[in-house]
């Protein structure tokens, strides 16, 4: 009985600590502000900026989005997933972006979450 254990909490715990070696383990949201709104996805090297604060230049909000990690997720992969799902919607950037984690003695303690406003520029 205790060799089963011992090899169910090695398997378990390979599992958690391959749990984000990709970015299919990284969740996104996005919440479109008009459902009349709906632009061509963006190719996949296309650049999405990322900025704290609204630009100077002219654009359009499509609707908030997140990606969120597992603890064990690096930040460049979930903000790279984000950028992804922004290529998706047809958007050119997020704005008003924030990061965070969740705390110690939550249920996804250490897991990471960005999450902002997707926009278009304004031609």
């Amino acid at each position: 009985m205790r060799l089963t254990q011992l090899r169910s909490a090695v398997v378990l715990g390979g599992l958690v600590l391959a749990g984000c070696q990709s970015l299919s383990a990284i969740s996104t949201s996005y919440v479109p502000l008009s459902a009349a709104a709906k632009y061509e996805a963006r190719p996949k090297d296309y650049p999405i900026e990322f900025f704290s604060a609204a630009p100077s230049r002219a654009y359009v909000e499509l609707g908030p989005v997140s990606a969120a990690g597992c603890s064990t997720c690096r930040s460049e992969w979930v903000a790279e997933k984000l950028r992804l799902n922004v290529r998706e919607i047809g958007g050119d950037a997020v704005i008003h972006l924030t990061a965070f984690t969740a705390p110690f003695g939550t249920e996804s303690a250490g897991a990471l979450t960005i999450q902002g406003v997707a926009i278009r520029w304004q031609q």
